[in-house]
């Protein structure tokens, strides 16, 4: 009974949070509207690191060339509503499947670009983005992944369209994490 209802308080957070500074939504409208949320690829979801052991040791000849196919799917953007660090739903989806690739593939090493578009001067966005890739490698070393193997960096506004204008759907998709790998 507790874990249903810790599980029914995290949704009713995570949908709190999607609503919190989105752009698309007025007094008294119901539905959400996010335009830079990516589509989400149901096997994914699905995707433990049982699954990708069997993957790493299922052709030696192609491993590295199936690993950078691999890392391209899973490594996603992760994606903050505006002026926050606080991971989504789907920003929790992804980065447990990031989690579960990296927990089987040992040797890989990733960088959390953080970004930002928010108001506020280029040190406020800086930090931001900071406290974005921070949160994210929380998450990732939390469920197990070695801190060593999760770097973070914040670009703040610093490589976004600064040429939005007063257009929210331009700026929201610079509110996220990105990734780099380091080593495979």
């Amino acid at each position: 009974m507790h874990h249903k209802i810790s599980r029914l308080w995290l949704l009713i957070i995570a949908a709190s949070l999607l609503f919190v500074g989105n752009p698309q939504i007025t007094a008294g409208e119901t539905k959400l509207v996010n335009p830079v949320k990516p589509a989400v690829n149901q096997a994914l979801k699905k995707r433990t690191a049982h699954y990708f052991r069997e993957l790493e040791n299922s052709n030696d000849a192609s491993n590295s060339e199936d690993l950078n196919a691999q890392l391209r799917v899973v490594l996603r953007p992760i994606y903050f509503s505006l002026n926050s660090s606080a991971l989504s739903a789907e920003a929790i989806q992804i980065t447990d499947t990031i989690s579960s690739f990296l927990k089987a593939h040992p040797s890989v090493k990733v960088l959390a670009e953080g970004y930002a578009f928010e108001p506020g001067d280029s040190q406020y966005n800086l930090v931001m983005g900071e406290d974005r890739a921070i949160s994210v490698k929380n998450r990732l070393t939390g469920s197990g992944v070695a801190t060593d193997r999760v770097m973070t960096i914040s670009y703040g506004i610093e490589r976004s369209d600064t040429n939005c204008g007063s257009d929210e759907i331009c700026k929201a998709k610079y509110r996220r994490v990105d990734w780099q790998v380091l080593s495979n």
